[in-house]
């Protein structure tokens, strides 16, 4: 659970300082208006180069490190950082016991998949757009329900 995300920031960090920069290319909607220097997945890319098997990287990875570069890296993952805290806002006034279940999966998924593709394939945004319409009188009797 730790190693293979550990590793793969550093695959990407080693692969990254001597070969081209993604700039977002792993996403799709980006490559059709951006000439890209990989014409693979990124998993395909570091299979063909190290032979560690296909493995997915984190945000910090792929959207930091692949697409930018380590010098720029930490602004992404400042960017990433609001887009789960947008997370936490649209959870605010839900029980915290609901919030856990139906988010237990989320730090595994961003520790091992992309921002983006966990946005998109996993269900990160239609989990927010349904804490965001969910309603909060309906859950206040639930236990361990936050009263404000």
């Amino acid at each position: 659970m730790i190693a293979v995300p550990a590793v793969a920031l550093d695959v990407y960090n080693h692969f990254f300082s001597r070969n081209d920069l993604t700039y977002f290319c792993q996403i799709s909607v980006v490559k059709a208006f951006v000439g890209c220097a990989y014409d693979e997945q990124l998993s395909v890319v570091m299979q063909q180069h190290y032979r560690l098997g296909n493995f997915n990287a984190s945000l910090f990875a792929t959207e930091g490190i692949a697409s930018v570069g380590p010098w720029l890296a930490p602004l992404v993952a400042l960017g990433c950082g609001f887009v789960v805290a947008i997370g936490n806002r649209v959870s605010a006034g839900l029980p915290p016991r609901f919030v856990l279940l139906s988010g237990a999966m989320l730090p595994q998924v961003f520790l091992n998949v992309p921002l983006t593709v966990a946005f998109v394939t996993h269900g990160v945004a239609l989990l927010y757009l349904l804490w965001l319409v969910t309603p909060r009188a309906l859950l206040e009797g639930e236990p361990g329900a936050t009263h404000s």
